[in-house]
């Protein structure tokens, strides 16, 4: 690949994932002034000898110093923010400051038409593009061949064998109370690599549908849907695994609620309704009597119920932080839950999940957490549109 191409995408992602730490904290928080900083020095480089870096939206399609840029997720993420700011050309300056980049990251991560930036050395404006004929453009044959390609690599390279591995694992937890600690490393590892080598990161969910199993089955989806939306806020190498892992035990404490009560297709009753409030407690003391169980396991198995508002179980001292995987796992939790159809519920419509979600934002899931899986939904590949069989 053409090395200024290489550039041209490490800046875009820098910038796709400032927008969404800039929703989840403070402009001046670390992270996002590292992104920012990091994007700015990335423009230096793009710059060269020109005195702009020109970004423009085209189709929907990102195109950089005249060069399209392949529909990934950050760069779908930059094009809908410009959308929606609209805007379709940013010019980006020599001299350009940190404060004035810093500016411009918030202002697209808004999404809000006002308080334009105002800056000499950033320029915004709109580009008309007139086409022959109207319509909606299908994807080619050659991208549309490539989609079904990933896919089919996927199912074929680990769905069955890890999945397989998971399940084994599981049940022997659920018989003798005891984790291959090693075996589930592997497992979340191999979920990274895979989502690292494909573009579209929801992708990866699809041969999980094949499975029968809901308990395991429920946590692998989580743990996915948790790589997902950590690494597009930025997270990688062992935090990451750290979260992937998380998600995988999650539930652990259901193995110690019966299957009378799970699998009940009527309503709970208050006591049925107790003992399945426990099983975040019961799945965290489980973690820390096993060997090898980061902490951040037990953490995220404890608290995953909590919510935001910390409304939810257990229930806590006040002031309680609830931490950032727990707060994802949150959201994929639920989201795998209204996704699957169950003995007592059909599964629910993506649309549907979404008025959900957006109702639940700010309440029981992160409200700047949950924009940004939103966001993740209409990446392109994300194959979430089809309910799952539980």
């Amino acid at each position: 690949m053409n090395p200024p191409v290489v550039i041209q995408q490490q800046f875009v992602r820098l910038l796709a994932i400032a927008m969404a730490n800039n929703n989840l904290y403070s402009p001046q928080h670390p992270q996002v002034i590292q992104q920012r900083n990091a994007a700015r020095a990335l423009h230096e480089t793009l710059l060269g000898e020109r005195h702009a870096v020109r970004l423009m939206v085209v189709n929907q399609q990102l195109v950089i110093d005249d060069i399209p840029q392949n529909s990934g997720l950050h760069q779908q993420r930059l094009v809908k923010a410009m959308t929606r700011c609209g805007v379709s050309h940013i010019e980006l300056k020599r001299h350009l400051e940190d404060a004035e980049l810093g500016s411009l990251i918030a202002w697209l991560a808004a999404g809000d038409t006002f308080g334009l930036p105002v800056s000499p050395h950033i320029r915004l404006g709109c580009v008309t593009v007139c086409y022959h004929q109207a319509g909606e453009v299908e994807p080619s044959p050659a991208v549309a061949a490539q989609q079904q390609e990933n896919l089919r690599q996927l199912q074929q390279n680990y769905s069955a064998d890890e999945l397989e591995r998971f399940a084994e694992i599981y049940s022997a937890a659920a018989k003798q109370r005891q984790l291959n600690m090693a075996g589930l490393a592997q497992i979340v590892s191999c979920f990274i690599d895979a989502m690292h080598y494909h573009a579209d990161p929801l992708l990866a969910l699809a041969p999980l549908r094949k499975i029968d199993d809901y308990t395991f089955v429920h946590s692998t989806n989580v743990c996915l849907l948790n790589i997902a939306q950590a690494r597009s806020l930025g997270i990688e190498g062992a935090a990451l695994h750290d979260i992937g892992l998380a998600a995988l035990l999650h539930d652990v404490g259901k193995l110690f609620v019966s299957s009378e009560i799970l699998n009940k297709p009527d309503k709970l009753d208050d006591e049925e309704w107790k003992q399945m409030q426990q099983h975040p407690q019961r799945g965290a003391i489980f973690l820390l009597k096993q060997s090898g169980v980061p902490r951040l396991s037990v953490i995220t198995a404890f608290e995953h119920h909590l919510g935001f508002d910390q409304r939810g179980y257990p229930t806590l001292p006040a002031p309680w932080q609830q931490s950032l995987s727990s707060q994802l796992t949150a959201i994929s939790d639920v989201f795998d839950a209204l996704r699957t159809s169950r003995a007592y519920r059909q599964a629910l419509e993506v649309e549907k999940i979404r008025e959900i979600f957006r109702d639940m934002a700010g309440k029981q899931l992160h409200p700047g957490l949950t924009e940004n899986f939103l966001t993740l939904l209409d990446e392109p590949g994300s194959d979430m549109q089809t309910p799952s069989q539980g």
